[in-house]
């Protein structure tokens, strides 16, 4: 229905074990409004920080 494979993982192609399943229809709205949330931060620039080594990589 979805083409997505639930019995094998696509990496590695492991047999996969289902461990949980949602399916009360207002469990499922609360975690999909969730993602509405992050979206309204999605329009805003993220800052960008400037790269540095790791730690330890500059001992003097």
């Amino acid at each position: 229905m979805f083409g997505i494979e639930i019995e094998r993982c696509a990496q590695c192609g492991a047999r996969l074990k289902i461990v949980a399943s949602i399916e009360d229809p207002g469990v499922i709205a609360r975690i999909l409004a969730q993602g509405d949330h992050a979206s309204d931060s999605a329009q805003e620039p993220r800052v960008l920080h400037a790269a540095r080594a790791p730690p330890g990589q500059w001992v003097v």
